[in-house]
């Protein structure tokens, strides 16, 4: 049996051993990748890189509210963008897997981050992280010192702390007036999740490959945003190791791939980026930035599944992008 066969064989097995309750809760999270915890640095890159982004594409860098798709382990970029002067934060997600201890310890270096201006961690730190960047220095030009001395004033970041302690008081959280909120929805289904017309940023960052109903999602998230605000995500289309080749998810039949993603509530949707844009186009969504990067190194022959992918789509291994919501 050749090495594809095999690696086929290895994951149509660990789907089927998924129906089997204390394995899938055991190892949910790293089924769709082998995934050690990040550290603080990384939360704080992905946020600076998202808004150096929407600085050059005429977007806002100031957001009041962001709600964030499928934190996962680390609110992490929600606490930096706390921490940069956003008021309110959303963290959504399907299976609880956030614990308070750890985020304590993450914003704690999060702060000593910005308050030593430290530069953004580029591709030598993580070379994988989207979106690249011209320039890696911290960005003055969205966090000019009046702005950042303010955020981190002692007495708000206690609130930050405070408001991460209390993450799971809903009635605390809920106060429209608090000066610093955070609100941890778990699992995240619909528009109603949080209130319509709020969000000046919906950001994701290697999540909406996961998402199932994703027709659903971004009309979801567009009800959430304010007009005028926008998403800002970053897709990964690759296998997520479910194949030997990054793009080989796409060879597998509808039969095969029901015994791979076997109990698990969710793996890859196998979505290309086509399919993307023209739910953002449905959505009334105005594109703004779209940065895929390209892998032409793996060729295959799609399922009859998809036999309609366009060679962009079996080319583009991932993809930063930027839209903002119309009427």
């Amino acid at each position: 049996m050749n090495s594809n066969r095999m690696h086929t064989l290895r994951v149509i097995i660990k789907g089927l051993c998924s129906y089997i309750p204390l394995y899938r809760s055991r190892s949910l999270r790293g089924f769709v990748m082998e995934r050690k915890p990040l550290p603080a640095k990384y939360y704080y890159s992905v946020w600076l890189r998202h808004m150096v982004k929407a600085h050059e594409y005429g977007l806002s860098t100031q957001p009041d509210v962001i709600a964030e798709l499928g934190p996962g382990d680390s609110l992490g970029v929600g606490l930096t963008a706390l921490l940069t002067g956003t008021r309110k934060y959303h963290a959504l997600d399907i299976v609880k897997y956030a614990d308070i201890e750890h985020n304590l310890t993450i914003l704690e270096e999060l702060v000593e981050l910005l308050r030593n201006r430290t530069a953004i961690p580029g591709p030598d730190a993580f070379p994988s992280c989207e979106p690249k960047l011209d320039s890696y220095e911290f960005p003055f030009q969205i966090l000019p010192e009046k702005r950042l001395s303010r955020a981190l004033a002692s007495e708000r970041i206690a609130l930050i702390k405070q408001a991460l302690q209390n993450v799971n008081k809903q009635c605390v959280n809920k106060q429209e007036d608090a000066p610093v909120s955070i609100m941890y929805h778990v699992p995240w289904e619909d528009a109603f999740t949080i209130e319509k017309n709020v969000a000046d940023v919906v950001i994701s960052q290697a999540v909406l490959e996961h998402v199932d109903r994703l027709e659903n999602a971004y009309a979801v998230m567009h009800a959430w945003l304010k007009c005028g605000g926008y998403i800002s995500q970053s897709v990964d289309f690759r296998s997520h190791g479910l194949s030997k080749k990054w793009n080989g998810h796409w060879e597998y039949s509808d039969a095969i791939w029901r015994l791979i993603l076997g109990g698990r509530p969710y793996l890859i949707n196998r979505l290309p980026l086509s399919r993307h844009v023209q739910l953002l186009k449905k959505n009334n969504f105005e594109i703004k930035c779209l940065l895929p990067s390209k892998d032409n190194s793996s060729s295959i022959k799609v399922s009859d599944s998809f036999k309609w992918l366009t060679q962009e789509d079996l080319e583009t291994a991932t993809c930063f992008i930027q839209a903002a919501k119309t009427v």
